[in-house]
């Protein structure tokens, strides 16, 4: 009788757990192109660094797709088109680079709800110079602002993506991952300056080449918390955020400079006003940074003779 009813018992288990399995289980999830494989790690070593040289002034073309919502009303989207310029004013003996960063033109089409867009081609915070000290593992080590008492905003507001991502490690194997965390103050988004805690998890791909560059690359996860105190009428006002993203960055090993960068942000930010009230806001941004010139330094020019050299001997042997 005991083993009567120790073998039912089996078997209305596995009934139940066929049944709630045909309920959850949906055919439609399963990839049948899957080849695990292509997650698998191989072993052909990838090098992520950056390089810049005195002199070096170099531009990127910065596309981005925003919408905001401010306390549950109607979005505000925007589609904006910068030009920002990159300059490295010196490169220290222990390889920091001082780099300057501006932004030089921008276009905009903001609309609300279904308002007519409305074309601005003038910001504040155009021309206005930052100051960037950067390893060659796009890790921060000093930043400056050209005029910390002259209160603005960038276009994208505090939070935008960042063309320098602190990606911490040089050498990894494709579809290997590793992880950092950073502390870091993000002065190209606004005076005064955006502060953020976030963490990073990376994973190298396949190398590529594109825009006329041999490329190597990594994808990437985001989340972070941010903080800024902003000046509007003389009142002080604290925007806290949490930030959840992805992207992708291209660097180039010819020159070792991001020659591309997709990013995409979640921020979920609130306002709070000397009275203590609150103001919930959204904002989704999508960014693309795309190399648009480069004009090097006389010790780029030699390092690309260097390059070529050295890739033709290797590849004689």
């Amino acid at each position: 009788m005991l083993k009567f009813l120790m073998t039912l018992t089996l078997l209305l288990t596995l009934s139940i757990q066929l049944t709630f399995s045909q309920i959850f289980y949906d055919e439609s999830d399963v990839d049948e192109n899957y080849d695990p494989k292509q997650d698998m790690i191989i072993k052909e070593l990838q090098e992520f660094k950056l390089k810049f040289f005195k002199g070096d002034t170099i531009r990127y073309r910065v596309s981005s797709h925003d919408s905001i919502i401010v306390d549950y009303d109607e979005a505000i989207v925007k589609t904006r088109f910068e030009l920002y310029e990159v300059i490295c004013d010196s490169v220290s003996k222990n390889n920091k680079f001082h780099l300057r960063m501006r932004l030089k033109s921008y276009i905009a089409d903001e609309r609300k709800g279904k308002m007519a867009p409305v074309r601005r081609e003038t910001h504040t915070w155009i021309g206005r110079e930052v100051f960037l000290t950067l390893d060659s593992l796009g890790r921060r080590h000093g930043v400056g602002m050209d005029d910390s008492t002259l209160y603005s905003m960038s276009p994208g507001g505090a939070f935008q993506p960042s063309l320098f991502v602190p990606f911490g490690d040089t050498y990894k194997f494709i579809n290997e991952s590793w992880s950092i965390k950073s502390l870091d103050t993000l002065v190209e988004n606004g005076c005064p300056s955006p502060l953020v805690s976030q963490a990073f998890l990376f994973r190298a791909e396949h190398p590529i080449d594109t825009l006329d560059h041999e490329s190597v690359r990594f994808r990437f996860i985001r989340t972070a918390q941010g903080a800024v105190t902003v000046i509007s009428d003389d009142t002080k006002i604290r925007i806290d955020a949490v930030l959840n993203g992805s992207g992708n960055m291209i660097i180039s090993t010819i020159d070792f400079l991001p020659i591309h960068q997709f990013a995409n942000i979640e921020q979920k930010m609130k306002l709070k006003y000397p009275d203590d009230t609150e103001l919930p806001i959204w904002h989704f941004n999508s960014t693309d940074f795309v190399i648009d010139d480069i004009k090097p330094g006389p010790g780029r020019l030699a390092f690309r003779e260097q390059n070529k050299k050295a890739k033709v001997d290797l590849e004689n042997k």
